[in-house]
């Protein structure tokens, strides 16, 4: 195309120059004739008459000149002027040579014939120069851009030398000579720097240089350089330079080429030296990228876009992948092959991957997205960049673990949104300026709100101001609190009447620091409503009281009768006066062959805790008659101290109902049994509800007798707590069981955490009449410390629980790799055959009547499960009557610096063993302790006896010493 360019231009001209010659031609042609017929004139007057010998070199010019119209014209214009002037005209006075006609017509056929052979000449000549025309135009203009390129090339090859010339000028090098039959050396100046030597007063040889090489590289170069220099060749090696300690490593390259001599022996090397330690970093920064590459656990890829013709991603090729890439897709050998080819189904396993892997290609926007992997059953989160045109690069990232413990959370919140949407609980969340950021609908309901409409506001814009003003100050109690409070508010109902909650408020602090206010409520304005007709009832039942239609009596477990009304004390013969000086007992009432009946019924009442069914007795009256009575009765509280007895006398009935006798027995203890049953089977969250609805009965009662109700809301409050405490309880353990507890694990200081333990339980310890005690040790761990903490916790709290005389002992010993701690306590102990029990759920010893002041049973479940996290395992020792020990094997982490050796008594026993009261105490609790176990060692091993304090005098001994001291166990 660019040569066919000038073609047009050119033709029009020649075109154009063409006619104008065609023009000029003709008038040349008419001159060129005149002037030869006027030469010939003048010949002919001169007497040489040669006809024509003028015209032809005319026609020829016009020819040349003009082409065939200027010769035809001037062969023409030749011939008639010929034939006018210098022949005879036809019938002329003279008759004209024939020869002349001849010599007309010859000279006017060879002038056609010359114009026609001058006008092909000319057109050929014209083709042809306009050809070379062409070809000189389009040679021009390949010259011209041949110009241009060479050009560009001298400018970028200038630029290039310019560069090099910088590039050498800054290039830490330095060239030399060896003449091989001397040993002569020649260095350049930049030579010796290389070498780490000083020019002044040396001169360069081969054995300076030898010496300038490191003593690790200098046997392999000299035996290099010797073996090539015998043969003659070329040789490149490299090496690091001796340089004193602390300088940085540098390394040199030298290349040495022969100049032979004229026998074909080389005589003389001449070489350069450059300084390589850049490159040789960049290797090992090189090679140790790859080692990283190649060991990293994310997969990576470079890849290259496969696209189709409309220009849409259609594949890609892998072209490096390390092993973890390989590992995490499934795929092997996939290098330099198309990915849809090495894993046909791609599409489905990665649906959308190649359109997102295209995108990155083609716009350079890094994208981050997760993927479900099916073939491999694996999450990958994958982060592509693009490299380079067309190119990408993935990361892919395993996080299937992840999205496990998220699901098993979304699991767990969706548990416990069912918890609260189903229970009577009513539950919220705000932030620290007190906007709601989550409400429960039983929230919703109970106040009349709506979740779009309370999200985002506070108190003040949802409740009348006093209402929120008294949230908002118990919102404010809470965050200053350390602890859970609980708050009576009051909420206004949807009707407008204002209903109460009591709430249990907490602080929770999410990731970013910002601490939020949380609770749980029951609604308890039925408590209120109930109130009024506690009053009444109290009222009516003060009226039974008095009517005398049976006999009634207020007692407590001592046996004493603390109140009776005057049926009952003529029911029994008594006076008032015997009752003020406690001088009835209801046990002793009780006629000896109904004593086992009444302790056995009594004892079935106080387990069950609820109303005792109706049953037949005999009491013995002040003058020792026997009066038959029906004997039922109720507890007063959830104490179980306390109860009410009413009494029926039956004697004149009591032959008539012999018979039904045997059948009410039979019912009673069927009764019994049912109660029993429901005791068991019931589930313990519904326990403190029930509590509470006994206090409610008792405060009807307590008001009707206008007596105070503090104690009964303060027991009120403790079965929430309860109840509280049981849910938090449930709530750590669905969170173990779901995995979404990970251990943090640091570096643990065991003596320091026992300590403040010790310190903290040990009021608590006091005010049961027990001691506890840590005998420390300078020991570390390496485990999570908060949850390691609450294991510990657990097991102080269940020894405490469970011990009424003693104490606590905690110690810790060196294990080999490992350290045991040890929790022992003087309780009373836990049967072999249930040893693997009390790790259950729910399940306790010695609390068939599920007393939650004595645990709820879910301590040592938790202890098993965040045991099993911390990979620790638990060991338990226990003897009935004498106490347990709760051992924990942990790793022993090793200080970094050994602790220095104590003089005289070990610094260990002084600090456990001060003249403190306190420390006493512990030293005594220690050794009986000890000695407990001593007891059962010893039995298993007789030959070895306990072992003694060496600095301890006489028989007194210390056989506790090997929880804190070095001897064996």
């Amino acid at each position: 195309m660019i040569a066919s360019q000038p073609a047009q231009p050119i033709q029009q001209k020649n075109s154009v120059e063409q006619d104008r010659g065609r023009r000029h031609g003709m008038a040349v042609a008419t001159a060129l004739v005149l002037a030869a017929a006027l030469l010939q004139w003048i010949l002919s007057t001169q007497g040489m008459r040669f006809l024509f010998v003028t015209l032809y070199p005319a026609v020829m010019l016009a020819a040349l000149y003009g082409g065939v119209r200027a010769g035809g014209l001037a062969t023409y214009l030749s011939a008639t002027i010929a034939g006018y002037f210098w022949i005879e005209p036809p019938g002329s006075l003279v008759a004209p040579a024939p020869i002349d006609f001849l010599g007309v017509a010859f000279f006017v056929a060879n002038g056609f014939l010359v114009s026609w052979v001058v006008e092909n000449v000319q057109q050929s000549n014209l083709r042809r120069q306009q050809a070379e025309g062409s070809r000189r135009v389009e040679l021009e203009r390949l010259i011209a851009e041949r110009t241009i390129d060479l050009s560009k090339q001298i400018v970028e090859r200038e630029t290039a030398e310019a560069r090099m010339r910088l590039a050498l000028e800054a290039t830490e090098s330095g060239i030399w000579e060896w003449t091989l039959a001397t040993g002569r050396n020649v260095w350049s100046d930049n030579l010796w720097r290389l070498f780490g030597l000083d020019a002044t007063g040396q001169e360069a040889s081969y054995e300076l240089w030898r010496r300038s090489v490191h003593p690790d590289d200098r046997a392999r170069v000299t035996q290099l350089i010797v073996a090539e220099a015998s043969a003659g060749h070329d040789f490149e090696l490299s090496w690091r330079v001796h340089l004193p300690t602390g300088a940085p490593e540098r390394w040199l390259l030298s290349r040495g080429r022969p100049v032979m001599g004229v026998d074909g022996k080389p005589e003389r090397y001449i070489g350069i030296v450059i300084d390589v330690s850049e490159r040789k970093r960049a290797e090992d920064a090189e090679e140790r990228f790859r080692a990283l590459f190649e060991n990293m656990q994310d997969g990576c890829a470079y890849c290259r876009m496969v696209y189709d013709e409309s220009g849409q991603p259609v594949d890609f090729v892998p072209l490096a992948a390390n092993p973890a890439f390989y590992r995490l897709t499934g795929v092997e050998n996939v290098i330099g092959e198309r990915m849809t080819e090495a894993l046909p189904n791609v599409s489905e396993a990665w649906p959308g991957l190649i359109e997102i892997f295209g995108r990155v290609a083609q716009t350079g926007r890094p994208e981050r997205f997760e993927i479900a992997f099916k073939p491999m059953g694996r999450w990958l989160n994958v982060s592509v960049c693009r490299p380079g045109p067309d190119h990408f690069v993935a990361i892919f990232d395993d996080i299937t673990e992840r999205k496990q413990a998220e699901d098993a959370v979304q699991t767990s919140e969706k548990r416990l949104k069912a918890f609260l949407e189903n229970s009577a609980l009513i539950a919220w969340l705000k932030d620290d300026e007190g906007r709601y950021v989550f409400m429960s609908e039983n929230f919703q309901r109970r106040a009349g709100l709506r979740l779009e409409d309370a999200l985002g506001r506070s108190d003040f814009d949802l409740f009348p101001r006093a209402v929120a003003e008294h949230c908002r100050k118990s919102d404010l109690a809470a965050l200053a609190a350390k602890a859970p409070i609980e708050s009576l508010e009051p909420v206004p109902n949807p009707d407008g009447s204002v209903g109460w909650w009591l709430n249990n408020k907490f602080t929770y602090r999410d990731s970013s620091g910002r601490r939020y206010v949380g609770g749980l409520g029951v609604d308890i304005t039925a408590r209120f409503e109930a109130e009024a007709a506690l009053r009444k009832s109290e009222q009516r039942l003060q009226r039974f009281y008095n009517s005398g239609l049976l006999g009634l009596f207020y007692w407590n477990v001592n046996g004493q009768i603390v109140d009776a009304n005057d049926k009952f004390l003529e029911m029994i013969g008594y006076e008032r006066d015997d009752m003020a000086a406690s001088r009835i007992d209801w046990r002793q009432m009780v006629a000896p062959e109904f004593g086992r009946l009444n302790d056995h019924s009594f004892a079935e009442f106080v387990a069950i805790g609820v109303n005792s069914a109706p049953f037949e007795q005999e009491y013995v009256r002040k003058d020792g008659s026997r009066l038959p009575v029906l004997f039922a009765a109720a507890m007063l509280d959830e104490t179980r101290c306390d109860g009410v007895s009413f009494v029926v006398d039956i004697t004149e009935r009591k032959q008539a109902l012999e018979a039904l006798v045997l059948a009410k027995a039979e019912a009673e203890r069927a009764n019994i049994a049912k109660s029993k049953f429901l005791a068991a089977a019931s589930h313990d969250l519904r326990q403190p509800l029930q509590s509470l609805t006994a206090l409610l009965r008792v405060i009807e009662m307590q008001i009707a007798n206008k007596q105070n109700t503090d104690g009964a809301l303060k027991k009120a409050q403790n079965a929430v707590n309860s109840l509280n405490g049981l849910l938090r309880g449930i709530l750590d353990i669905a969170r173990l069981d779901a995995g979404v507890v990970a251990p943090v694990k640091t570096s643990v200081d065991l003596s320091e955490m026992l300590m403040r333990l010790t310190d903290e339980y040990r009021a608590r310890a006091v005010e049961t009449g027990l001691s506890l005690c840590f005998a420390p040790r300078a020991l570390r761990t390496h485990t999570d410390a908060t949850l390691l903490e609450r294991i510990v916790r657990n097991l102080i709290e269940n020894a405490l629980r469970y011990t009424s005389v003693g104490g606590v002992l905690i110690g810790l010993r060196r294990r080999g790799a490992n350290v045991r701690l040890d929790v022992i306590d003087t309780g009373i102990g836990i049967p072999a055959d249930k040893q693997s029990e009390i790790f259950q759920e729910f399940h306790q010893l010695n609390n068939p009547v599920r007393d939650a002041s004595r645990g709820l049973g879910l301590g040592l479940a938790i202890v098993s499960r965040l045991a099993k996290l911390l990979g620790v395992e638990v060991d338990v020792r226990s003897r009935l009557g004498r106490g347990t020990r709760f051992s924990l094997l942990l790793p022993w982490n090793r200080p970094r610096q050994p602790p220095s050796k104590p003089n005289g008594r070990s610094s260990v026993r002084a600090a456990a063993f001060s003249s403190s009261t306190t420390m006493k105490r512990c030293a005594r609790l220690m050794k009986h302790c000890w000695n407990a176990w001593a007891t059962r060692f010893s039995a298993r091993t007789p030959e070895k006896k306990p072992w003694r304090s060496p600095n301890r005098k006489g028989g007194d001994s210390m056989p506790f010493s090997p929880i804190i001291g070095s001897a064996p166990a």
